[in-house]
């Protein structure tokens, strides 16, 4: 009994010595850091700074920082999006020095970088080599916008938020909200660059600017809207026989109107051609937006032998619509109102682009 009770009592003081008042250091202890959107740091002061989903170049990117003064290893840690099953674990010898930025553009061979590309609704997770996340950060649509990035305002420590201006490999730019209009800023906290609600087309309200230094709608009123889809080719041809572009007509029996914004879709949400600045429309003035591959001059979507067509105002209330069935528009006829404007759509044998419909 007495052999066991001293064994008891080594023990303890043996673990008392190895861990001391219980503090670990380097690490240990509870913490949040697999959580997404973490503000915290890791302990080592080595965070996920900034990326880039999309690009018109086509280089998605993920920028690392170290806020501490000391050099970092990262051999084998690893680079995850929101998927488990495309790491990139980063070459031995890696390392990122004190105060500085380690960009990693993606290369599709996964040779070089990472394989994985980030979409417009994604994560991106850093993971050490004990397989614990060190930080991470996810976001949604719209919020890693093309050529703009996600990021942390101020580097190291700030939260994430859209940045209107990429920065890889230096500080993070955040001009948003200094009052004055930069590049990629459509309006500053209270200056709206002698916007408003009237110049935009809207009959009245109050134009805002939201946190992401864009132009907010939201206040902004249409006290009515007359403006309506009017005439529709989604099959013709010239005298060749040879296919002609398909084609959407808008009509307007009211006032002049502002339509600058507005968004025409067909039956996929997913496709959307939404209307030039500075477009009007006239008091009884007819409007043709034509199908265009690129999508400069036109719509980019074709039209369907059986499929709808939409109009949407600037904030994106449904205005008009129509929609027809399988073959029920044939070759060399159109889709559209009689009388314009306020009739109902039927089958016209007589294809009037830009001007009143016939039987």
């Amino acid at each position: 009994m007495k052999r066991e009770m001293i064994a008891t009592m080594l023990c303890a003081f043996l673990l008392l010595v190895a861990c001391g008042d219980g503090t670990v250091e380097n690490g240990g202890g509870d913490s949040d850091s697999d959580l997404e959107n973490t503000d915290q740091t890791a302990s080592n002061g080595l965070v996920i700074n900034e990326i880039v989903a999309k690009s018109s170049t086509d280089e998605d990117w993920i920028e690392l920082y170290n806020q501490s003064s000391k050099d970092q290893d990262i051999s084998n840690y690893q680079l995850m999006d929101s998927k488990d099953t495309e790491a990139y674990i980063i070459p031995a010898g890696t390392i990122i020095s004190g105060n500085n930025y380690l960009v990693f553009e993606r290369d599709k061979s996964g040779e070089s970088s990472f394989a994985f590309g980030l979409s417009s609704e994604d994560a991106v997770r850093l993971i050490d080599d004990d397989g614990e996340v060190v930080d991470s950060t996810n976001w949604v649509e719209g919020e890693a916008p093309e050529d703009k990035s996600w990021g942390r305002s101020p580097d190291g420590t700030g939260g994430f938020k859209t940045l209107l201006a990429s920065s890889k490999g230096t500080k993070n730019q955040d001009n948003c909200g200094d009052g004055n209009i930069d590049a990629g800023e459509e309006c500053d906290t209270d200056n709206l660059n002698d916007t408003s609600c009237a110049s935009l087309g809207f009959n009245s309200g109050l134009l805002l600017c939201n946190s992401n230094c864009a132009l907010d709608f939201s206040q902004c009123v249409y006290s009515s809207n007359e403006v309506t889809i009017n005439e529709v080719v989604v099959k013709s041809t010239d005298e060749k026989e040879e296919r002609l572009p398909d084609w959407i007509e808008l009509y307007n029996p009211g006032d002049t109107t502002n339509i600058s914004g507005w968004i025409i879709k067909d039956s996929n949400d997913a496709n959307v051609y939404r209307i030039e600045e500075n477009t009007f429309i006239e008091s009884g003035e007819y409007l043709v937006f034509e199908y265009d591959k690129t999508g400069m001059a036109g719509f980019e979507f074709g039209l369907g032998s059986a499929d709808s067509v939409r109009l949407y105002n600037r904030l994106e209330e449904l205005l008009s619509e129509t929609q027809w069935e399988e073959d029920q528009v044939p070759a060399g006829t159109s889709w559209g109102r009689i009388p314009d404007g306020t009739g109902s759509f039927k089958v016209l044998e007589n294809i009037t682009k830009a001007s009143a419909n016939l039987e």
